[in-house]
């Protein structure tokens, strides 16, 4: 029996815009194609598009057919051009680098599924690596309607068919990284140019490291306690939405003593300080995201006691600066933005005594917009004050990490919530 090794590249499609009636075939395009979590978990969206009716599901794969154990689907993914046209490729059963297109009627699932399969084209790949099984491609190609036999994967045009151009389309599972005449601030790739800047931020360009040039806040004295985080009406504000985030996750491990928020530089922080400027809420009211994102950049946090039962906590933030961040998609964490703006808090001692909530509650959960008449003075319970706070991407519409609007939890040994990881999605494929 012939071993068949395959490697699949599923970029899902958000929406393609196009007549499923038309006498040519509909040219369609697709944005940046990405990895979510492996190699063969890719995202596209088209950003040009049909009815919205309609969605569909792009797959491309990497196939060999070989007696050979060692044989692999890098050996069809070898750096060079292959001809989708080509008498191997032009059917589901011997097709070495197979691309298809699943279509669907999204308000009426009466309607069948319709399948697409390459009938001409150009796949390149630029770049495999083949120690982390990852390519980097474009992709040209003219797809028809076919049918597909389950057991075989015979191929069959449909008979007056409809037909698609994916006019280009690319995926970077590897990132290269740039740093080109800069000596500081991200690689693009997760990592850093040059040595850092030491006590200094990175300029704009990232070729210069300058000092540090924040606007100084104050926090009230008693912040309120919802949606899992202790929150601040900071002054002064570039609005009155703006709010200042305390999130604590290993609530087991908190006790009397000073916490450096310069070694927590990531999401998966256990001490979280966030800044949420120009925040943005929902129809009912609840905070989906902020347009610019600062965390903490280093600092204090003294704290002086602490109660995991209530969440009673009394402490002090100590010279603290925040910096502008925003969240890298591909690499799942957050980064400082060149040249971005910082917030720095000289001092700010609070408190928040627990009473108003039972034993092992979080307090309310969601992120309610404020009354825009609160000066930030006192903090309270009340649903007119903004809430929680969740790491957002600047411009996103959704949070990455999931970490706002839930009880962290004591689940694991140091009761960090394992919710503050991106959990990914599964693409059925045929």
């Amino acid at each position: 029996m012939k071993k068949i090794s395959v490697f699949v590249l599923a970029l899902f499609a958000g929406i393609f815009t196009f007549s499923l009636f038309a006498d040519e075939c509909t040219g369609i395009s697709v944005g940046l194609i990405y990895p979510y979590d492996y190699y063969s978990e890719l995202e596209s969206y088209i950003i040009e598009g049909l009815p919205e009716s309609y969605e569909g599901e792009l797959q491309i794969h990497f196939r060999t057919y070989s007696d050979d154990d060692d044989a692999s689907w890098m050996d069809s993914a070898a750096v060079g051009t292959y001809d989708l046209g080509s008498e191997q490729n032009s059917s589901l059963e011997t097709c070495r680098q197979c691309v298809l297109l699943n279509v669907y009627n999204s308000f009426d699932y009466s309607e069948d599924e319709k399948v697409y399969f390459q009938e001409s084209g150009t796949l390149e790949i630029t770049l495999l690596d083949e120690e982390e099984q990852m390519t980097n491609g474009t992709l040209s190609a003219k797809l028809v309607q076919v049918t597909i036999d389950e057991d075989t994967l015979e191929t069959t045009p449909v008979e007056n068919g409809d037909c698609i151009e994916i006019e280009s389309a690319s995926w970077e599972n590897i990132c290269i990284p740039d740093c080109e005449g800069k000596i500081c601030g991200t690689d693009g790739c997760g990592g850093t140019c040059g040595d850092g800047c030491g006590d200094k931020k990175c300029n704009a360009a990232q070729d210069a490291c300058v000092e540090w040039d924040c606007t100084q806040i104050t926090l009230p004295a008693n912040p309120a306690f919802e949606g899992g985080a202790y929150n601040f009406n900071h002054t002064p504000a570039a609005n009155d939405r703006d709010f200042t985030s305390l999130e604590i996750y290993s609530i087991n491990t908190i006790e009397a003593a000073e916490y450096d928020l310069s070694e927590e530089q990531s999401l998966f922080c256990d001490i979280c300080l966030y800044l949420y400027e120009k925040p943005i809420f929902d129809d009912e009211g609840y905070f989906d995201y902020s347009e610019t994102l600062f965390f903490q950049e280093s600092g204090i946090l003294k704290v002086n006691s602490f109660d995991s039962d209530v969440r009673s906590i009394d402490a002090e933030f100590k010279n603290v600066r925040l910096q502008e961040v925003v969240y890298d998609e591909i690499y799942g964490d957050i980064l400082p933005v060149p040249g971005g703006k910082c917030y720095e808090i000289a001092s700010a001692p609070f408190s928040y005594a627990g009473d108003d909530i039972e034993p092992g509650d979080t307090g309310d959960t969601g992120v309610v917009e404020p009354d825009p008449t609160d000066t930030g003075d006192t903090a309270s319970d009340d649903t007119d004050q903004q809430t929680g706070g969740e790491p957002s991407d600047a411009g996103s519409d959704s949070d990455p990490a999931d970490k706002g609007d839930s009880e962290p939890s004591d689940a694991s040994e140091n009761g960090k919530d394992e919710e503050k990881k991106s959990s990914g999605c599964s693409l059925s494929l045929i």
